[in-house]
Order: structure tokens, then sequence, then C-alpha cells
């Protein structure tokens, strides 16, 4: 078809579809017009008016059948079709009362399991962590096979090696997390903080929303005493006070100058209300206290990360730092590290709430036939009436997309509150920049696993009707016709 042909006839097919009535009463007009014009032509010819109208019916092929076929060309047939096939699905819906029901709840139930589960899956897995490239970030750490430990914790000797010798992460940052009494104007309580290297903004890639960063100085043994306010410590405790910078606070009785407040996506280190400087110091020797965080070069794999790492580490047994010889680096996604465990049991319970929605498909489809063969003599006759085979297998669709619709919206429902009381039960430790909130992901799935479910348990149903044999169908509702009442009874 010609590019032009299509600028003309995709409008008009448009305007038929969403006006229809017009366009339906506009081609009705037409037809008739068509129709006079051909019954003069006849009568001109000398025929009598009755049978120059016969004559120019029996041309056009019947007005009703050249409208069906107009009306197919452009569309309306497929829209009316179908609101019809709705509310004849709606109907059987309220009809069938207890079928309906079972096929509902099982539906629901199937897809509130679905739901629940991929919820959780998708926050663990899928969704983007709330950090700038979040890809590059890893974790950092140091293990100990011959100690039986698999994490051990960073010591500021080797973090201050590796943050020099690297050639590998943009940045590195090291944190501990401390907690404090902190008393301010009148009001004291107790809080979890963490004490930071200052290069933890630069690997989280933000900025103080007031006020600056800690200073190579105040990062350093005997420094100055400062400290950031968390973004939710700032307004709860301070009001949103932009007068905060310069104000005097007390940690465990000792002051502390303000000297900024975090953005609210400074989320990291987790549950965590104020940073204080490490101050470490790198020439005296020290315990595995430290954990870590890095953010890659672009293009850098965690393999060459830590092949990097280990390179540093053991170059500094050498220098005296004869437990480098026991220690390694650890280099982990940061998701992997925080949710790994969890992301796997996700999957498997994912898998196997989809065997379950599965095994209710098939159930639900044993159904569909049962009641299927029930309807032969209905079908049948629709057939007779002229009805294609994909008209009929059409309706049964739309029966069964009214069902696993009403069943997924109930089902979705329930997964909601199934993925609340799952996401209640968790243990503390899934950090809280881990969301699981519902997305534009959980609703797509939803309607997919809803309309996979439709199409699974109409499957059968729909090959049987498209291959059934019309006359025998007729045959055998027409014997059945003919049995006692009570025989067919027993036999419905």
């Amino acid at each position: 078809m010609r590019p032009e042909h299509w600028i003309y006839t995709i409008p008009l097919r448009l305007r038929s579809l969403f006006r229809w009535t017009r366009s339906d009463q506009e081609l009705d007009d037409e037809l008739r017009d068509h129709l006079e014009r051909k019954t003069e032509e006849y009568v001109a010819k000398g025929m009598a008016p009755e049978e120059a109208r016969r004559k120019a019916l029996l041309d056009l092929g019947g007005l009703e059948k050249v409208k069906e076929e107009c009306r197919d060309v452009r569309g309306i047939n497929f829209v009316s079709n179908f609101v019809q096939d709705l509310r004849l699905g709606f109907r059987n819906v309220r009809n069938k009362p207890l079928f309906s029901l079972t096929v509902v709840l099982m539906v629901a139930l199937g897809v509130a399991g679905n739901a629940a589960i991929f919820s959780i899956y998708n926050s663990l897995s899928l969704r983007a962590l709330p950090f700038a490239e979040s890809d590059r970030l890893v974790d950092l750490d140091e293990t100990a096979p011959k100690w039986n430990l698999k994490f051990v914790g960073i010591s500021a000797n080797d973090y201050f090696a590796w943050s020099r010798g690297n050639g590998a992460f943009d940045s590195m940052a090291v944190f501990r997390g401390p907690s404090y009494n902190l008393s301010a104007g009148g009001i004291a309580e107790r809080v979890t903080g963490a004490q930071v290297s200052r290069g933890m903004l630069d690997v989280l890639r933000l900025k103080p929303l007031l006020g600056r960063n800690f200073s190579p100085q105040e990062d350093s043994p005997g420094g100055p005493k400062v400290v950031l306010l968390t973004y939710g410590l700032w307004r709860r405790m301070f009001d949103s006070d932009r007068n905060v910078l310069g104000r005097v606070v007390k940690l465990d009785e000792e002051a502390y100058t303000v000297i900024g407040v975090l953005p609210r996506g400074a989320v990291f280190p987790d549950r965590v209300e104020l940073w204080t400087p490490l101050a470490a110091d790198p020439t005296v020797p020290s315990g595995y206290y430290l954990s870590g965080i890095g953010r890659l070069k672009p293009g850098i794999l965690i393999e060459q990360a830590r092949a990097d790492l280990l390179r540093v580490h053991r170059a500094m047994v050498s220098e005296g730092h004869r437990e480098n010889e026991i220690t390694s680096p650890v280099v982990t996604p940061l998701r992997d590290r925080y949710v790994g465990d969890l992301e796997t049991v996700s999957k498997m319970l994912l898998g196997a709430v989809s065997l379950v929605l599965l095994t209710a498909c098939v159930n639900i489809a044993a159904l569909m036939l049962v009641r299927s063969s029930l309807r032969s003599r209905e079908l049948a006759i629709r057939a007779a009436l002229g009805a294609s085979r994909a008209r009929i297998v059409a309706q049964l669709v739309t029966e069964s997309v009214v069902l696993a619709g009403i069943g997924g919206a109930f089902g979705i429902i329930l997964g909601v509150a199934c993925t609340r009381a799952i996401v209640s039960l968790m243990p503390d430790q899934i950090p809280r920049w881990i969301t699981f909130s519902l997305d534009g992901r959980f609703a797509i799935f939803c309607v997919a696993i809803s309309g996979a479910a439709a199409l699974l348990f109409e499957l059968a149903p729909a090959l049987q009707a498209s291959r059934s044999d019309i006359c025998r169908a007729l045959q055998n509702a027409a014997a059945r016709a003919t049995e006692p009442r009570g025989q067919r009874a027993t036999l419905s």
C-alpha cells in the first residue's frame, strides 16, 4: 500500500472507531443511495419498480452483508464485537456465580503470591540503588581464610595504602558506626553516627545541602571536632534552621561544631544521623575495624579492581605488615554485599509461586474444558448461525480475560497486603535505602501474569472449540434433548 493511501485511510479508520454511530449512519445512507440509483437504472430499462429493486439488491449482494464487509474494513466490527464479548463475558460471570467465584479465587491467590514475591525481588534486584551510577559502587573488605573468617574488616593502614596505590578506583572511603549522646539546645537524645573518611561524599557523588565537607586537617588525628548533620536530624532536632552552621553541639560531652548539613540522598552509611571525621592515623598500626566503599573507574571490572588492590596489599608485606600474607582484599558489588542472600531466596520463591500459578491455571483449564463441553450446544448453534470459529474462540478468550481480570485485580490488592506483611517480617539488617514500594514494573508484571493466566487456562477450551464438529455437536444436543427429564438432570 502506497504511503499516500495510508495518509488518506488512517484518519477515516480513526473516525470510524471513535465516531462509529455517525459513520454507520453515513454508510447506511450511502448504500441506500447506491441502491436507489441502481433501481432507477433498471426502471429506466423497462422493469417494474419491485422487480428493479429486487435486481438491484441481488447485484449488491444484500445491504446488511455489504454493511458488515465495510465495517470489517473500517475496523468498526472489531470494537463492537469486543464490547459485545465483554458484556456477554460479564453476564456469564453473573449467571454462573459458583464457577466464576472458584476461578476468580484461584487466579487471585496465584497472582497475589507472584505479585508479593515479585515486589520483593524487584526491590532487591531490579530497581536501581539510590546512588549516582550505582553500578560502579562496590563494597570493600578483607578476608582471612586461615583464620576461618570470611570478612574481617579493613585496617586503617590497609585503607591508606589502597587509597594511595590503586589504579582502578575513582575514589574510596571507610567508616565505622559509633553511637553518641547528642545534646543541643537543651534537648538530649541517643543517636547513631558514623565516623567517615573525608572521601565519602566523593564516592557517593554528593554535595552538602548546607556548609562544606571535612577538610584534610579535620580528618587528621587531633584535628578540630566538627560534625555533619543528616537531613533528617537537621529537620527533626533543629527545625530546618539554615543558621545551624557554626553552632556547637555536644557528642558524649565533647563540643563539636556543625559545619554542614547532608542532602536528603545521603542514606549511606545506613541508619546514621550524623557524620564525624574518622581522623585515623596512617602511621599507627590498627585493628580491622573499618568498613569500606569504593567507586570504580569507568570500564573497570570487579576482577580487575580486586587484582589491583591485591597487588598493593601484598606489596605492604615488604614494609613490615606480615599480617597481609594472611589477609586479602574483597571487592563485591554493593547490592550483592548487602542483599545478596535475600536476592537468591527471592528468586527461588518467585520460581515456586510461579509453579503455584501454573498449577492453578491447569486446574482452571480443566474446569473450563468441562464447562465448554456443557456449552457445546450453544457454541454449535452459534456456528450454525454463521459465527466463524475465530469469532467463537475470541468470545471464549474474552470470557477468560474477564475472569482473569477480576481475579487479577483482587490478586494485586491481596499481593500488596502480603508484600507489606513480608517486609514487616524482614530482618533489620536490610538497608533502609532498599525501598519496597510499588512502581511501573510491578504494575506491568501484574497485568502480564493476569493476561498470561487467561491465555493459559483458556488455551485448551479454545482449541477444543476450534476443532469441534458442528453437525455432531447438534446431533448430540438433539439426542440429549429427547432423553427423559430425570436423566438429563443427572447428566447436567
